[in-house]
């Protein structure tokens, strides 16, 4: 009887040890990822000084906006300050020549462009052919071309984004985010409440217009408007909606405190909303980082920006309105950014390196199966924010002490998918 005993005790006691790694969900039996250094031949790095020195400053505001010529030569950055005699807003585009290592020209835009005079981030987008750029201001939008051969921007024209009344009710956030399409010739632009406004490059005139106010519950019209991406390929325009500060003004117009992604087709500007609050316990209303993946066969939406407690990284099926769980193992720091390469077979995190010796800069994860492929450390970069050239060459990585990191994209792909990343094949 007791060598019975044994025995039915033993079996089962080997068949958890044959299955654990059967049985145990992935996301734990997936091991930890060495952290690995970029080699330094794969990036150059740039100081990049602040060309707002000569002002007298009140208030600075610049928060990772900036874009990168298509060779990577030039790094056009956005600041918006408060003048510290006049107590007005303004907004500055600089051009940062990396090759000659100074600015090649200089803008000041005064608040003759903007309409309500607050002072908002500014927001920079360069064309895909380096001809034209456009900076969102609080709710309008600036536009010159760009001679990429000397350097030099030539202002063409500005247009009010938002043109209708301010709301009597409610917070008033605006924001002008920019975007160029694929093909140059367009430019998209919105502002809440407006879900966006497509212009003619050339000429500034406007040639679709889509209102949020007109489809959007009385509780979310008069939202915070922090966040928005658009991608062509998948045919979507999403923005992160919040009306929480409705609730603390006397003349709520609100009946009801949430938290929203407001998913757009570009085809026919059908909408659908996503209440945040059903797939996350808690969420802090922040400017956040939206990334929708250009491969059609993954219509996704990557959201993070430390917005959300606890996972502050989502991926969203904009079909479904489902969340999609990427697999991690040991990673404690939060998520900051977050963008997809041109060909939507990776997503490129940005992660929160305080803890220099502990945690990664950057983690880069497989679109599709979400798995981490690599994780690796750029010691001069602090909290970075990447960004892609147009061609899908180089990999910019910008951090807001002033500090740019160029890296063929190519070359890295080539590190990390041959187990250099810190993952196996």
């Amino acid at each position: 009887m007791t060598r019975k005993l044994v025995v039915l005790l033993a079996v089962p006691t080997v068949l958890f040890a044959l299955g654990a790694t059967i049985w145990v969900p992935r996301s734990l039996a997936v091991s930890q990822l060495a952290i690995v250094d970029i080699p330094k031949d794969l990036y150059s790095i740039h100081l990049i000084p602040s060309p707002i020195e000569e002002h007298a400053v009140l208030m600075i505001r610049q928060q990772h906006t900036y874009a990168v010529s298509r060779d990577g030569r030039y790094c056009f950055v956005a600041y918006s300050f408060q003048d510290r005699d006049t107590r007005q807003p303004m907004y500055l585009v600089a051009v940062f020549d990396t090759a000659a290592r100074r600015y090649s020209d200089v803008h000041t835009l005064g608040v003759h462009t903007d309409k309500w005079n607050r002072l908002e981030d500014a927001r920079v987008d360069v064309s895909p052919d380096d001809k034209h750029i456009a900076v969102g201001l609080a709710d309008a939008v600036w536009v010159a071309e760009f001679d990429s051969n000397r350097g030099k921007l030539m202002p063409r024209w500005h247009a009010s984004v938002y043109d209708g009344p301010r709301p009597e009710q409610g917070s008033w956030d605006a924001a002008t985010f920019v975007k160029f399409a694929d093909d140059g010739k367009r430019l998209y632009a919105t502002v809440a409440p407006v879900a966006f406004v497509e212009y003619d490059v050339q000429t500034g005139r406007c040639l679709r217009r889509l209102d949020h106010a007109k489809k959007l519950p009385k509780d979310l019209q008069h939202a915070v408007f922090p966040s928005w991406a658009l991608c062509e390929p998948a045919g979507y325009v999403v923005a992160a909606l919040d009306n929480k500060w409705l609730f603390n003004e006397d003349a709520n117009p609100a009946t009801k405190q949430s938290q929203v992604l407001c998913v757009t087709r570009l085809k026919d500007g059908s909408q659908k909303l996503l209440d945040l609050s059903t797939i996350t316990e808690s969420w802090v209303v922040v400017p956040l980082t939206l990334s929708i993946c250009p491969d059609p066969a993954h219509p996704v939406v990557a959201v993070t920006g430390s917005g959300f407690v606890g996972e502050d990284l989502q991926v969203i099926d904009l079909e479904s309105l489902t969340a999609v769980k990427p697999i991690f193992s040991g990673q404690s720091s939060l998520f900051t950014s977050a963008i997809f390469s041109p060909d939507g077979k990776w997503l490129i995190l940005g992660a929160d390196s305080s803890v220099r010796a502990h945690e990664p800069d950057l983690v880069i994860l497989e679109t599709g199966r979400w798995r981490v492929r690599a994780r690796y450390r750029i010691l001069e970069i602090r909290n970075p924010s990447p960004r892609f050239s147009h061609d899908g060459q180089v990999l910019a990585l910008y951090s807001n002490d002033g500090v740019l990191a160029k890296l063929s994209w190519p070359r890295l792909v080539e590190h990390f998918t041959a187990g250099a990343g810190g993952a196996a094949k």
